[in-house]
């Protein structure tokens, strides 16, 4: 594996282009991510290292790295919420096709955008035109639409937080409160 400085630069250069967008992660982190991704998966670095123009799919690798540190995230602090940077670009990447590293974001995004439908078809339709269709009407709308897609997700997202029902979700009771509950039963 042969690094030059105008590939190493163009990669250094993706990344902060996705960090200006992620208010939790530094350039620094998110092009390191991207060596890591490239040592694990050779044959892409070679695609990548013979085309033109790869600073679009070097973007999409920061991205995906991205979301892999979000994912992480969120799973160890549960205090995650979306940036309507972050949904646009989520709309851009997975709304038709999805990775196995981003499917909670995947979930929150369709979740988001089925209580979107009900809520306000209108920001729907045009959440819709523009990233399915690729028609792009008002450009006030499409930021309405995305705000409002922002907050259900986070909406989606916190009401996750809270519905756990795994180890750990009982209420503890004393033994006479146990006691009291089973002699009710």
């Amino acid at each position: 594996m042969v690094i030059t400085d105008d590939f190493r630069e163009k990669v250094d250069k993706a990344a902060r282009s996705v960090a200006t967008n992620s208010n939790a992660f530094d350039w620094e982190d998110i092009s390191q991510s991207m060596w890591v991704w490239f040592l694990e998966n050779p044959t892409q670095y070679n695609n990548y290292i013979v085309m033109e123009d790869c600073s679009k799919e070097l973007r999409k690798v920061a991205k995906q790295e991205v979301y892999k540190a979000n994912n992480a995230w969120e799973f160890y602090s549960g205090n995650y919420t979306y940036t309507p940077g972050e949904v646009r670009g989520l709309l851009s990447e997975y709304l038709l096709d999805v990775s196995l590293e981003a499917v909670s974001e995947h979930v929150d995004l369709v979740e988001g955008l089925l209580m979107l439908k009900s809520d306000a078809p209108s920001y729907f339709k045009t959440v819709i035109d523009k990233w399915v269709n690729g028609t792009e009407g008002n450009r006030g709308m499409t930021t309405k639409s995305v705000d409002r897609l922002t907050q259900l997700m986070n909406q989606v997202n916190k009401a996750a937080r809270y519905s756990y029902e795994g180890p750990g979700s009982r209420k503890v009771l004393t033994n006479s409160q146990a006691f009291a509950q089973r002699e009710q039963e």
